[in-house]
């Protein structure tokens, strides 16, 4: 199992370097609240994202969120810091805790099969919890999962815009200091598109800003949390179910949701011959 997980997760790192798209910045607010909106002294407790305002003025207080997480794949058996999710110790939603994929089955001797079907789930239920300090960390090694989310997802535009409806949330240095690849693919894990890049230089502040810690991990330093949209035009496609989330090298403590839109309906052109 370990060795057929290398093989892939080097197939996909190799198609970063190729596939990735430039970020840009899409000037959306995250609107948040919680007691780690209050300063540091919050920074434990809960981080609630309320809505997201797009730059047009649309404002979205309803997320789609993660119907199912598969295909939990890591390149090696690294038990450091190594993959895992965490809540802060105040939340009120979550399961308060640090919780590596190692450890799943009770054995953090090394990463099993059991382990990897029950983080599958535990990362399901970070990515439906609305508390940005429930996170997943992917550290150190390559790993990826997919996300099914519970709705497809559709591009309002199918131009580029700044309507990005994938909302991803990273904290760290500056709000964000850590890439992330997301790629559409279809049920059998096939790509549709491109893998693209999201990097520290995408993410903005949350509204009000929010700093998150790992109390888990005191020796960690307290990050800022930051967001970016995606256009689904940069993945490639119109709508979306299905996408791949992996870390390349990169260490992203992250979250993932989007939003729901009707696909725009352009406007017929008169026939002449009518």
């Amino acid at each position: 199992m370990i060795g057929r997980a290398s093989t892939r997760i080097g197939a996909i790192a190799a198609a970063t370097c190729v596939a990735a798209t430039a970020s840009a910045q899409s000037g959306a607010i995250f609107h948040m609240s919680g007691p780690a909106t209050e300063g540091r002294s919050g920074m434990w407790g809960d981080a609630i994202l309320e809505s997201v305002e797009f730059p047009g003025g649309e404002t979205f207080s309803d997320f789609v969120t993660a119907r199912a997480v598969t295909d939990f794949q890591c390149a090696s058996s690294y038990r450091g810091l190594g993959w895992s999710v965490s809540t802060g110790t105040e939340c009120t939603t979550g399961d308060p805790g640090w919780f590596k994929v190692q450890a799943e089955d009770g054995d953090s001797s090394d990463i099993t099969d059991e382990d990897r079907e029950l983080f599958n789930q535990r990362v399901t239920e970070v990515l439906n919890d609305r508390n940005l300090n429930s996170l997943v960390h992917l550290k150190s090694a390559n790993a990826s999962f997919i996300i099914e989310f519970n709705e497809t997802i559709h591009d309002d535009d199918p131009e580029f815009d700044n309507f990005g409806e994938i909302l991803y949330f990273e904290r760290g240095t500056n709000a964000g200091n850590s890439t992330a690849y997301i790629q559409a693919v279809d049920e059998d894990g096939n790509a549709l598109g491109p893998l693209v890049m999201i990097d520290g230089d995408e993410t903005l502040p949350t509204t009000p800003i929010v700093t998150i810690g790992t109390p888990w991990a005191t020796h960690l330093t307290n990050q800022t949390m930051g967001g970016a949209t995606v256009d689904l035009t940069r993945l490639g496609v119109e709508s979306i179910r299905y996408l791949r989330v992996t870390n390349g090298t990169s260490d992203p403590d992250f979250k993932i949701f989007a939003v729901w839109t009707r696909p725009r309906v352009l406007p017929q052109r008169p026939n002449p011959f009518d």
